[in-house]
């Protein structure tokens, strides 16, 4: 789910195009048991990086998502950094060309099949409908996105449907959430990303074989 490529330059969407189809077809060529762990490396890597910083006293609270068949970190991520401590948000797809809204995950059996047949939370008492992307960050510092490829500048390649494009975009100039993780295959990390001027960068990579800063983690915050 990413920024949409019309509103690229044509050299930057056809470059994208070649290497999303690339990349699909490298993920899709990955066998059930390797899948399974690499994505057991990802979460680990992740639980490490999220409650390994956090004062004894304190519970560590992710923006997260629930991958895809097929992709890097799986539809299990949001039950094991849960059961591991981690209070975890999923997005909602509100209505096409619109941010995100979110909802907090509270476990197997919360969830239903939203658009794309992606995992969304259903709603509580506590929390009758989402929320913004900017209410999320008085709950969260970290947002943890999928992505196709990062570049090690931090240029993200997404799906390229605009969702976390347009999400961010409407945090430009706030200070949080403060920290941008994008979650990719090992191979998958410092390629060459087409990068146009709105495409947002992150400042961590997870992998199957560890955590990574990228250069945009050098920078000062947006």
């Amino acid at each position: 789910m990413d920024h949409m490529d019309h509103e690229d330059h044509p050299d930057v969407t056809g470059a994208k195009h070649t290497l999303r189809r690339r990349i699909r077809a490298d993920r899709r060529a990955v066998s059930p048991d390797e899948r399974r762990r690499r994505d057991d490396a990802i979460a680990g890597h992740l639980v490490t990086l999220l409650t390994g910083e956090r004062p004894a006293d304190a519970s560590p609270s992710v923006a997260a998502y629930a991958g895809l068949p097929g992709e890097p970190g799986g539809p299990a991520l949001p039950e094991v950094l849960r059961a591991a401590g981690v209070a975890v948000w999923l997005p909602v797809i509100a209505a096409a060309d619109r941010p995100l809204t979110w909802l907090p995950y509270r476990g197997p059996g919360t969830t239903r099949p939203g658009p794309y047949g992606i995992p969304e939370p259903t709603e509580t008492p506590g929390h009758p409908s989402p929320i913004s992307t900017v209410a999320l960050a008085a709950h969260v510092t970290t947002l943890v996105l999928p992505a196709l490829a990062v570049g090690q500048d931090g240029t993200r390649l997404g799906q390229g449907g605009g969702y976390y494009d347009r999400t961010l975009g409407v945090l430009t100039g706030r200070a949080e959430p403060g920290r941008l993780v994008a979650v990719v295959d090992h191979a998958e990390f410092g390629v060459d990303v087409p990068r146009a001027p709105h495409d947002e960068t992150v400042q961590v990579v997870v992998t199957e074989t560890g955590t990574f800063p990228t250069s945009a983690s050098r920078r000062e915050p947006r």
